[in-house]
């Protein structure tokens, strides 16, 4: 997964120029994985600084909490990266999440 993460940095198929967010979404062998670039400069540590926990119902319907920082930035591509996802489990779909 580090390298996934590290190859986030580089290249990205979702991202929002308001938040700086990014992630790769990609297929590789079987799987279907989606790795979120991390902090990159001052913008992003200011979001990832906001460490306060939201609460979030996860999709089972059991209650989660998640850093602030990160839900924004997600919530910034969440619709990019669920098109992605599901567009490469319709052209495979053997692969798993």
């Amino acid at each position: 997964m580090a390298a996934a993460s590290a190859r986030a940095y580089k290249e990205v198929t979702a991202s929002d120029p308001n938040t700086d967010a990014g992630a790769l979404v990609f297929l590789t062998g079987n799987q279907v994985i989606v790795a979120f670039r991390g902090s990159r400069n001052a913008q992003d540590f200011l979001v990832d600084a906001e460490a306060e926990q939201n609460p979030i119902v996860v999709s089972d319907g059991r209650a989660a909490k998640v850093h602030h920082g990160f839900l924004s930035d997600y919530e910034s591509i969440a619709e990019q990266i669920a098109k992605q996802v599901f567009d490469l489990l319709e052209l495979h779909p053997e692969a798993q999440l």
